[in-house]
């Protein structure tokens, strides 16, 4: 008897394994949903107690929380086909991946209300308190000026966030306004007008560089207003489909520093590499090293920090983690973030691997997974509050300040 396959075994091999990938994009995303908030063991609630303990509750604030919808409600917020389509596998996936964090279900009628309840549901319920800052998302805007929707994954417009912010007094609101719009500075001013304390980018998917001239207007007037720019910086998976990854090159952020904003990198610039623009002879450089070597020019400080947004992922938890962590010299100028609802997926933090590379102890880790199964959001705040590096005889820890940052932001 032949073994070699057939033409039909092999048809049949990739239907099978097209079955197996449709059942995992569909699947996982559930498994992983979560839901209520859960009682904790007096354990647990005394860990969480303990974590808390020395913090001010008024300089206390979650940084990187993104508010998600799909206008339900007359909300304004979009999203992009990729976002939800079965042609967009690993895209869709990702999109089924943030409701599921968030808790709510992507077929429900009443999807943004439903979001934000559950969000702030989580919120004060974990005992660490002080406020959120809701990112608002602008479109894909093209050099002309023009919203070009085709390349739009998501939609939060600042009205939605900034009207949020309003009526809920632990919430603070983050426009995004996309600098190539040809209103871009009269948008910075209305926002700011409207209580708005930051802008948010994701240059990668927003298709902006924040070298470009055609950023200057907006540079001014974010000075002006003594605005925070939080902008992603490194390597974009989340909103990654059609990204050009080379916008999040922190190098390029220079050009925002030049015209006095203050700004804040997601995430440390802490994933992919580049060219190094600094030389012309061909070197390339890691975007951690190149944040790195931003907040190292004494000119930047009080104007350049860093959000700890993800540095405990699955995928920066390595190098980009134990790296800011041994930079305690640099603990005083970043911000903590939550980066939800992506830190609420059940697989993006692993206590067992954080346990594994000896940057969390065994109770640390077992009450954690405790807190996750309780409240996703008092988990992202305790696995980061109970990181330790054992460095040149002691251990180290990301200390207070980056728990209680709020005055980056003017709070």
């Amino acid at each position: 008897m032949s073994l070699r396959p057939t033409r039909r075994g092999l048809l049949a091999a990739g239907g099978v394994s097209l079955l197996s990938l449709l059942g995992a994009r569909w699947l996982l995303p559930r498994a992983w949903e979560t839901g209520d908030v859960r009682p904790l063991s007096d354990e647990a609630r005394a860990f969480l107690d303990g974590l808390c303990a020395g913090l001010d509750p008024a300089r206390r604030l979650d940084a990187h929380v993104h508010l998600v919808g799909r206008g339900d409600g007359g909300t304004g917020c979009r999203l992009g086909p990729a976002f939800t389509s079965a042609l967009h596998p690993w895209q869709s996936f990702i999109g089924a991946c943030v409701f599921a964090g968030a808790g709510v279900d992507a077929d429900d009628v009443d999807l943004d209300a439903h979001y934000l309840a559950r969000l702030l549901d989580r919120h004060r319920a974990n005992p660490a308190g002080g406020r959120l800052l809701l990112l608002a998302f602008d479109a894909v805007v093209d050099e002309h000026g023009v919203e070009d929707w085709a390349r739009t994954l998501l939609y939060t417009p600042d009205a939605y966030v900034l009207d949020v912010a309003a009526r809920e007094p632990d919430v603070l609101a983050a426009m995004s306004v996309h600098p190539y719009r040809t209103d871009a500075a009269e948008r910075v001013d209305a926002a700011a007008a409207r209580g708005a304390v930051a802008c948010k980018w994701l240059p990668s998917a927003q298709r902006i560089d924040p070298a470009s001239p055609r950023c200057d207007a907006f540079y001014e007037r974010m000075a002006a207003h003594d605005l925070a720019l939080v902008t992603h910086a490194g390597h974009e998976s989340t909103l990654s489909a059609g990204a050009d990854q080379q916008l999040g090159h922190p190098l390029r952020l220079r050009r925002a520093l030049e015209h006095g904003v203050k700004v804040v990198v997601a995430h440390c610039g802490s994933l992919g590499t580049g060219p190094d623009l600094d030389r012309d002879d061909g070197s390339e450089i890691t975007f951690l090293d190149a944040f790195l070597r931003l907040m190292d020019e004494p000119r930047w400080e009080g104007r350049l920090f860093g959000d700890l947004a993800g540095l405990a992922f699955v995928d920066r938890m390595g190098d980009p983690l134990r790296t800011m962590l041994a930079r305690d010299d640099l603990h005083a100028r970043l911000v903590d973030g939550s980066d939800y609802p992506m830190c609420a997926v059940d697989p993006v933090t692993s206590t067992r691997l954080l346990a594994w590379d000896e940057l969390l102890d065994e109770r640390a880790r077992r009450l954690c997974e405790e807190v996750l199964a309780s409240n996703p959001l008092a988990f992202d705040f305790a696995v980061k509050r109970s990181l330790r590096l054992a460095r040149d005889g002691r251990a180290v820890s990301f200390g207070d300040a980056p728990f209680q940052a709020a005055g980056v932001f003017g709070g």
